[in-house]
């Protein structure tokens, strides 16, 4: 458990301002996790984004495995990235 308190004043910094920032580098390390597992996707299937990847499964140019299970990994990893970039923005519009 940490520390809040001791952290602060090691860092010089109050409470809220270093649990802030804590949050917003956790979310930051996340949405980089995420560009580098989408970014694997873009390069195995040579399309950017999740929509191309359906449309060309619809239209059978990839196959269907594992294509289908990288189409709702991809998803996800949009739902995901929206949602922590909302968060982001949320945090920013309370701070101003």
């Amino acid at each position: 458990m940490v520390d809040w308190e001791s952290l602060s004043q090691v860092l010089a910094v109050n409470v809220s301002m270093l649990q802030e920032q804590a949050v917003r580098i956790l979310i930051e390390t996340e949405l980089s996790r995420l560009d580098h597992e989408e970014i694997e996707l873009i390069q195995k299937y040579h399309l950017l984004s999740s929509v191309d990847l359906e449309q060309a499964l619809q239209s059978r140019i990839v196959p269907e495995h594992p294509s289908w299970e990288d189409l709702i990994r991809w998803e996800a990893i949009e739902d995901r990235r929206k949602a922590l970039k909302e968060l982001l923005r949320n945090m920013s519009v309370m701070n101003s």
